[in-house]
């Protein structure tokens, strides 16, 4: 199957910051910070203009509780692996089997394998895919130790991960999988 096998180092994780953050978690702040926006703009149109500020300053509340949350995850994280590795970097290995990853954590000495079926999120960076599973759980694959990238993504199409339609979409462009109709 497929193998890769590289450093995560502070800087990586720092552009993942956002991923910290458990899947539900990131869905409820982005369904309350939508919701309050659209009541405001709906009372808006009707001109009721107090409970429009009221739903504006729910919608920002929301906003900031996330980054907050986001900005915390992240530093509890970098604080977590400064105690584990003794630096800023830590050695990580990806391995796709038939019905699970197995990601090892070399510095720690822990291992971890996460069915496809709790992978709800696939993430390009222009050197890794970060896979995110449903328990907030990261699995890093090293875009530059792939052979064939495009039939990587087409193997991870072909397993049941509960992936988003929007996920799905962005992989099949990604793998070169969409047809278009002339």
């Amino acid at each position: 199957m497929y193998q890769t096998s590289g450093f995560v180092n502070e800087e990586l994780l720092t552009q993942v910051g956002v991923y910290f953050i458990p899947y539900q978690s990131r869905m409820v702040f982005r369904v309350c910070i939508n919701l309050f926006v659209l009541l405001f703009f709906g009372f808006i149109c009707v001109l009721k203009l107090l409970p429009a500020a009221l739903m504006l300053i729910i919608a920002l509340f929301f906003y900031r509780a996330r980054q907050k949350a986001r900005i915390s995850c992240k530093e509890a994280t970098l604080r977590k692996l400064k105690e584990l590795s003794g630096g800023a970097r830590i050695h990580y290995s990806s391995r796709f089997g038939k019905e699970e990853i197995l990601a090892e954590n070399y510095t720690s000495k822990s291992r971890d394998s996460i069915p496809y079926r709790d992978i709800v999120e696939f993430v390009q960076r222009p050197d890794i895919y970060l896979l995110v599973s449903r328990n907030g759980e990261l699995v890093f694959v090293f875009r530059s130790q792939l052979e064939n990238e495009v039939e990587f993504v087409k193997f991870l199409l072909s397993k049941p991960a509960k992936l988003l339609a929007w996920d799905k979409m962005r992989i099949r462009m990604l793998a070169g999988l969409t047809s278009r109709k002339k």
